[in-house]
């Protein structure tokens, strides 16, 4: 629901949100 909510902020800031999802990752133990 968040996901969509900001879907037009994630589509202009897609760098920034692949930088976060990748420490998202990071702080899962996930690669």
């Amino acid at each position: 629901m968040y996901m969509f909510s900001n879907w037009k902020v994630i589509k202009e800031m897609g760098g920034v949100l692949n930088v976060y999802f990748y420490y998202m990752g990071e702080i899962t133990g996930e690669e």
